[in-house]
């Protein structure tokens, strides 16, 4: 378990890359944040279905029927989701409480 962390910013790097996303489309800015987006849900998908693994006892298949992963797609808000299969799976049970999305920067350049 991580207790703190710390992290460092070099301001005139941060700067450099505003300026490039910037010259970006809304096009592209939408299929890197989906892209982002799903690659964060994916990855927090598969932890939680090992956490449920590991915590509960139940079999790696009942799992995998009961919880689904739902992608961001190209040109809707830039949105992935962890969800149940079935109406009385709930899975929050399994640790998926987490919900992924895209910031908004409304402040950018």
């Amino acid at each position: 378990m991580i207790s703190a962390f710390r992290v460092e910013v070099d301001a005139n790097a941060l700067e450099s890359i505003a300026d490039k996303l910037a010259m970006l489309d809304g096009g592209r800015l939408n299929i890197a944040a989906v892209n982002s987006v799903n690659a964060v849900g994916h990855r927090y998908f598969d932890e939680t279905r090992e956490r449920a693994f590991a915590r509960y006892n139940l079999s790696q298949e009942y799992i995998n029927e009961r919880m689904d992963f739902v992608p961001a797609v190209v040109g809707d808000k830039a949105e992935s989701r962890v969800v149940a299969r079935y109406q009385h799976t709930r899975p929050a049970r399994y640790g998926a409480a987490q919900e992924s999305s895209a910031v908004n920067w409304s402040n950018a350049r």
